[in-house]
């Protein structure tokens, strides 16, 4: 018992170190075209796909961890379209706080897999964490926890090639600010949830458009169009 419990706890220490780093976009700088302060364009990638071992490390690899630990390593493969871009760690990678522009300009991404190794309980900040990624065209955030986040601003927006997003699993009590979170998602299918609640506010998908009480939410997704009674809240207005 005690060295499984010396175990666990060694677990923890170590999944508390695999902290991703910030994913810091400033103007006027060419920084923010890499990926994570590699060598790689953002527009390049194609795949993304998250590791829970190093054992690419005995290639070339970056440091792309917090405490510039070597905890969390980013490789990349070339194919012949672009790169396989993988984030790995031993163990799950734990979201920075600001997980601002993670994903960010990343043109040519079609995918990205998670695979039940990223750990966002502590992020508050998922603003514009996937903003125009218009050729992503599968997402499963299934996984991921937004119990903490207060920022969601234009998290998706642009992401004009998805079919489908699952927010099942979404949780928004805590956040602020929704503006244009799927703005420009010109989706063929509606999210699965079709009842979108944050702080009293409720949304509606019906037919291809979202409805709210205010359009600065989540934004306006193919046309203006007019919601009332009962769809939007107590008044009438537009989306």
């Amino acid at each position: 018992m005690l060295e499984q419990y010396e175990a666990e706890k060694k677990n923890e220490r170590r999944a508390v170190n695999n902290i991703l780093r910030a994913s810091a976009i400033e103007k006027d700088s060419k920084k923010w075209l890499y990926m994570l302060g590699t060598d790689i364009l953002r527009k390049e990638i194609i795949s993304i796909k998250f590791e829970n071992t190093l054992e690419r490390k005995s290639g070339r690899y970056w440091d792309i961890s917090a405490k510039r630990d070597e905890s969390v390593i980013g490789c990349a493969e070339k194919k012949e379209t672009g790169y396989d871009f993988y984030i790995a760690a031993n163990g799950k990678i734990i979201g920075n706080p600001d997980c601002k522009n993670l994903f960010r300009a990343c043109e040519c991404l079609v995918n990205i897999k998670f695979n039940g190794n990223f750990d966002t309980s502590y992020v508050t900040n998922m603003e514009y964490m996937f903003y125009d990624c218009f050729s992503l065209e599968e997402l499963d955030i299934i996984s991921l926890d937004t119990s903490q986040v207060t920022n969601m601003k234009g998290m998706f927006a642009e992401c004009s090639c998805l079919t489908e997003l699952r927010i099942d699993s979404f949780k928004t009590s805590n956040v602020i600010d929704m503006a244009g979170m799927f703005r420009n998602c010109k989706r063929e299918k509606p999210l699965t949830r079709n009842r979108y609640s944050m702080r009293g506010y409720y949304f509606y998908y019906i037919s291809g458009y979202y409805y709210g009480k205010t359009r600065k939410i989540l934004g306006c997704i193919r046309r203006k169009k007019r919601f009332r009674n009962g769809l939007g809240g107590k008044e009438d207005g537009w989306l």
